[in-house]
């Protein structure tokens, strides 16, 4: 059975992080620590993870959801306007 690679760990640590009940100040922990790792991540992976984390903090309220995206906020900078424009189309904010 081979390991896990880098960006499967990633990913799984921000829906671990992402999911993590009743704390958003321990959620926001976890989750900068885990936007350290994905910069080491190539483009593609960097991207890949993106798709993936957020579909799950769409599903926080939203108080919550923008404290994700406040902790994300590395990984929102290093993608550009595109990814804000996806965060504020999914979000509903106009």
């Amino acid at each position: 059975m081979a390991l896990p690679s880098t960006r499967e760990v990633v990913q799984t640590a921000l829906l671990a992080a992402i999911i993590i009940p009743g704390s958003p100040t321990l959620r926001a922990r976890q989750i900068g620590g885990a936007c350290l790792s994905w910069r080491s991540l190539d483009d593609a992976s960097r991207y890949a993870v993106w798709q993936a984390i957020l579909p799950e903090v769409t599903t926080l309220p939203l108080a919550d959801a923008l404290l994700c995206l406040e902790a994300l906020l590395p990984i929102v900078e290093a993608f550009g306007t595109q990814q804000l424009e996806e965060i504020v189309h999914i979000l509903g904010l106009k």
